[in-house]
């Protein structure tokens, strides 16, 4: 599936080692991937993708253990519901992870998690 963008919609959010892999690779100016840390896919690992990942760059709120823009609820012993405002239908690809591993990819702006 093909991410626009990064978006780690988890509590530790972006992390020193997703900056590491754009500064190996910064200066990339052709073949460059998502992997390496093309997050606009141009080609390059340039300011451009720093600038998305820096607004990636989330503050843990102390409550709930989730970014300050996703907004988590929990509907029972068992289930959270996480919805966050964004731009639905943009062709932006959100990936959900639970205790730092990817457990489904969505393009709408919210999910129910249930385990």
């Amino acid at each position: 599936m093909p991410r626009n963008s990064l978006v780690m919609l988890t509590a530790m959010g972006i992390n020193i080692s997703d900056l590491a892999i754009m500064a190996s690779n910064w200066g990339v100016s052709s073949g460059a991937t998502w992997a390496m840390g093309d997050l606009n896919g141009d080609g390059a690992v340039d300011i451009d993708d720093l600038a998305i990942l820096a607004a990636q760059w989330v503050i843990p709120q102390p409550n709930y253990g989730c970014a300050y823009w996703l907004i988590c609820n929990a509907t029972s012993s068992s289930t959270v519901s996480l919805t966050w405002d964004a731009d639905s239908g943009s062709g932006i690809t959100y990936i959900v992870y639970r205790d730092g591993t990817e457990i489904t990819t969505t393009a709408s702006t919210g999910y129910n998690d249930s385990g």
